[in-house]
């Protein structure tokens, strides 16, 4: 292997590494995060994650919702051991729905203007029907 080529090897590698090292512990929020599917943010959830983090959405968070408890309810990690997380932000969506995952439940949201999945492409917004529950008989 020539010199040339060990360069641009370790030049593909810095660029295809995500946004932050995971090891790095994660931000309380997505506000100021950047991940793309390109270059994901990654980080380390510290075990414990507190389960009472406010989270706003299924699939697909408000960027203000905590990082770490919407990892468990996503089923990324588990709040005991917790763990790393690569996360990829979006554009806003204009509502976002609850639901009881993992021992967590999110909350129901309106419009808001950034957004964070755990996967890649991001799931699509929620429609205002799939925000209105169901009538029950």
């Amino acid at each position: 292997m020539t010199h040339l080529t060990r360069l641009l090897s370790a030049a593909l590698a810095i660029a295809a590494a995500p946004a932050a090292l995971a090891g790095q512990a994660c931000p309380n929020d997505a506000i100021s995060v950047t991940g793309t599917a390109e270059a994901p943010f990654a980080c380390t959830c510290a075990p414990g994650v507190n389960a009472s983090g406010w989270v706003y959405g299924t699939d697909r968070y408000t960027a203000d919702s905590a990082i770490c408890t919407s990892a468990v309810h996503a089923g990324v990690i588990q709040a005991g051991p917790g763990g790393d997380v690569t996360l990829y932000t979006g554009e806003g969506c204009g509502s976002f729905v609850s639901t009881t995952r993992n021992g967590i439940t999110s909350a129901s949201w309106g419009s808001y203007g950034a957004t964070f999945a755990f996967v890649t492409p991001l799931p699509a917004c929620a429609t205002a029907a799939a925000a209105t529950p169901a009538p029950t008989a």
